[in-house]
């Protein structure tokens, strides 16, 4: 519960920070409605001059993108500033500041801080998912929040090992474009390139196909297990690569 409501009071804290310049906050919004207009237009102009992306049809390809911007916009909601800014913090000292608090430090500089207009993101996954996702239930939407959270648990863990990385290198200024290349590459099925493209396949292929009714129980424990496994190593790295930071003081 001390957990939980330190992430509510940094919620509430960050949306009334947002709430400020609220035309900036609606102005941000759109862009991100106008994002997803440009990627349906892209994937609607690739399927007139095909039917299908290796074994997904162009019904399945938008439940594919519905299901990442799910996780996207949860990613980037919750936790994509912070991961992305702790080079600097590593580089700065900041780090300090989180690792002196009476709680986990990398719970607290994972939920800092909120981009609350990345909600666009999530709500377009959601239109997206009402449009293409066929004979929705109760029990199917029970599966997307199930496994979109994993997916979620992925990418974050991740994002996760690659920023850890900046422990070891003086100035990963870098990060940022690895992320975009997660991003763009993870709107499309992974499948099609073998096992090479694993873990990616974690994030939003395999909760796809799962959710689509395209796999059986194999992938269902290969994500369950998958997403516990990306997490407890992406953790343990991050544990080991902070005994090489050096703080302010230092």
């Amino acid at each position: 519960m001390r957990y939980f409501k330190v992430f509510v009071t940094f919620l509430k804290l960050n949306l009334s920070q947002e709430m400020e310049f609220r035309s900036n906050f609606a102005i941000r919004l759109l862009t991100q409605f106008f994002y997803v207009v440009v990627q349906i237009a892209l994937i609607e102009t690739y399927f007139r001059f095909t039917n299908n992306i290796g074994s997904w049809s162009r019904q399945e390809v938008f439940v594919l993108v519905g299901i990442f911007r799910l996780i996207e916009g949860m990613f980037h909601v919750i936790f994509h500033a912070n991961l992305l800014y702790l080079p600097e913090m590593i580089r700065l000292g900041e780090l300090d500041l989180y690792m002196t608090r009476p709680i986990n430090a990398l719970f607290l500089l994972s939920v800092s801080k909120q981009q609350w207009y990345e909600l666009s993101t999530f709500a377009s996954g959601v239109f997206i998912l009402l449009y293409f996702l066929p004979h929705q239930t109760g029990e199917l939407w029970l599966t997307v929040i199930l496994f979109s959270f994993l997916g979620l648990v992925c990418l974050y863990s991740i994002m996760l090992s690659i920023s850890s990385l900046s422990f070891y290198l003086n100035r990963f200024t870098a990060i940022a474009s690895i992320w975009d290349v997660i991003s763009k590459t993870n709107r499309f099925p992974l499948d099609i390139f073998g096992r090479v493209a694993a873990p990616f396949l974690l994030v939003a292929t395999i909760p796809s196909r799962i959710i689509l009714s395209k796999s059986g129980i194999g992938d269902v424990i290969v994500q369950i297990t998958g997403s516990i496994i990306l997490f407890l190593l992406a953790y343990k790295f991050w544990q080991h690569s902070l005994k090489r930071y050096s703080s302010a003081s230092s």
